[in-house]
């Protein structure tokens, strides 16, 4: 007869400089269990983690669902709206308005990022955005799956610059 494991949720206090998946492999190093996250934290973000173990894995997507509230403070004042939509030939297209304190664009910036899936890291892809007007980026992707996304985005020039947003993708 096989034993049933029970499913625990722990809510973890996440300091900065480490991943989510980080503080997943550690609690499953230390429980010996299998063990999975709620949502993707960034590295640079303090918070509420919600670390999933045995049995409680499979409450993941209802989890994800739910609403959440993220906290940003942005030293230079840029303001980013980010969008994804699907193009007629499926694949998904990300855009992101970059706009300075003053509402004027902020162009010349080295936009990368990433799209994470919450549920599965493995998921996870790189972005690489290209300026196509003033202040306006877009980056491309074939093969993402429908769902949850967390579009993640950051200024590798001079003035780092990080903003994030989870998406629906029909």
């Amino acid at each position: 007869m096989a034993l049933r494991r029970e499913g625990i949720v722990l809510l973890c206090d996440k300091p900065a400089g480490i991943t989510s998946h980080d503080m997943v492999q550690a609690v499953r190093r230390e429980r010996e269990c299998k063990a999975g996250h709620a949502g993707t934290l960034d590295p640079f973000a303090t918070g509420l983690l919600l670390v999933l173990l045995d049995g409680a894995t499979r409450l993941q997507r209802f989890f994800t669902g739910l609403p959440k509230t993220y906290l940003t403070q942005a030293r230079l004042g840029w303001r980013a709206g980010i969008t994804a939509r699907r193009t007629l030939s499926g694949n998904v297209r990300v855009v992101v308005q970059l706009r300075q304190r003053n509402g004027d664009p902020q162009t010349q910036a080295s936009l990368t990022g990433e799209m994470r899936h919450p549920a599965d890291e493995n998921r996870d892809r790189p972005l690489r955005f290209s300026e196509m007007s003033p202040g306006i980026y877009e980056a491309e992707l074939t093969g993402l799956a429908p769902g949850n996304w967390d579009v993640l985005v950051s200024n590798q020039g001079h003035d780092p610059f990080q903003a994030s947003r989870r998406l629906w993708l029909p």
